[in-house]
């Protein structure tokens, strides 16, 4: 169909996620016959969802810099590049604690986002819900190539692949030292501005200690 592949080959350039339902449902309005810039093209608008991730273009110090800067950006470049049809591409920013009621009810109401930016973590029960495109037809192994395999893993769910791993940000886990030296667990104790590595067997052991050995008034 017109706009599922279109918004495919959008998310090449941009990296976000399909949401199946508003892709189908919106795909049944033909677009103008001429595209608003006077072009001649056919006119297709996609809309593009994103929660806060970062502010600018490429810094933070940037003048205007917003959580949009980056996607508008992106969707001018392309709408710009892409030679077969007028695309216009609405960014809208939500906030995160809103991410998932607002998608519940636009799904349910049949109007969805066409592309949304999040991270895996937070939008994978919607690929078990059947509520993505697979973007199996566009990512091919020239797109595999420079990305490694492990991060290919992560987004891909049964045999497709629902998310473009456009980014990798690590997770961290804040601990209470006086409560790991309280618990006999100074060895594991990093320094002040220091990011402490534990395996999974030490990190085990450091719940149990804490668990078992941990003062009540601690």
């Amino acid at each position: 169909m017109l706009r599922k592949r279109l918004v495919a080959l959008l998310m090449v350039s941009i990296l976000m996620l399909t949401l199946v339902a508003g892709c189908g449902q919106k795909a049944e309005n033909k677009p103008e016959a001429e595209g608003a810039k006077g072009t001649g093209k056919e006119k297709v608008e996609i809309s593009l969802w994103l929660t806060p991730q970062w502010k600018g273009v490429f810094d933070a110090s940037e003048e205007g810099a917003d959580y949009d800067s980056f996607f508008k950006y992106a969707a001018k470049r392309f709408s710009e590049e892409y030679e077969d049809y007028d695309v216009t591409v609405d960014v809208q920013v939500i906030a995160g604690d809103q991410r998932d009621e607002l998608l519940n009810v636009n799904l349910n109401g049949g109007t969805p986002p066409d592309i949304f930016y999040e991270s895996v973590f937070a939008m994978g029960d919607y690929a078990h819900r059947g509520a993505l495109v697979p973007l199996n037809d566009i990512v091919d192994d020239t797109a595999k190539k420079d990305i490694a395999q492990n991060f290919w893993d992560v987004v891909t769910f049964g045999d497709d692949i629902y998310f473009y791993p456009f980014s990798h940000m690590p997770g961290t886990l804040v601990y209470n030292a006086d409560m790991f030296r309280a618990a006999g667990l100074d060895e594991y104790i990093g320094g002040e501005n220091e990011i402490k590595t534990w395996s999974l067997e030490e990190f085990e052991k450091i719940l149990n200690t804490l668990k078992t050995n941990l003062p009540k008034d601690k």
